[in-house]
């Protein structure tokens, strides 16, 4: 896996190929995508940026979410924090959950102390170790700063974790 330690890295890797992206079982998609529906509504609003990055995140995953399709999912608003099955993720899921969470943060023009607050939290569900969390931010600010088409940017992120 290309780490986005440079931008020379990032810019020159193979591994930074958003036209692949790994299939993901059921399950995990569907956990993955509530965790970003949980950070999409942790500052209190729902901002465009999240809602499109929200819906690629569900397109690239297949999620079928049970709450009403993945537009109702994320108009309905989040699932009670301690009800979403983290313990459902593979280390894989978990990766992709947190740098998700974080790619999602990226989208807000003005940084919002709660949903800061709120990636805490979730990380501290997660149990990422600090190198991790620190390599997977570094994934998603450069998904975000090379992707500014959101399936695009999820794709690369699917990617890349």
């Amino acid at each position: 896996m290309a780490t986005p330690s440079s931008s020379s890295a990032a810019n020159s890797s193979p591994a930074w190929d958003a036209t692949r992206v790994p299939v993901l079982e059921s399950e995990i998609a569907d956990v993955v995508f509530e965790v970003l529906v949980s950070v999409m509504w942790s500052d209190g609003e729902l901002a465009s940026g999240d809602v499109e990055r929200g819906r690629a995140a569900a397109d690239l995953m297949c999620v079928r979410s049970k709450r009403g399709g993945a537009l109702g999912a994320i108009a309905n608003g989040p699932l009670p924090f301690p009800t979403v099955p983290f313990e459902q993720l593979d280390a894989y899921g978990r990766r992709l959950a947190y740098a998700g969470a974080c790619w999602i943060d990226t989208a807000s023009e003005h940084p919002s102390e709660r949903r800061t607050s709120f990636i805490r939290a979730v990380r501290m569900k997660l149990d990422l170790e600090d190198s991790a969390v620190s390599e997977l931010r570094a994934v998603a600010e450069v998904v975000h700063t090379r992707y500014p088409v959101p399936r695009d940017g999820m794709a690369a992120l699917m990617r890349n974790v």
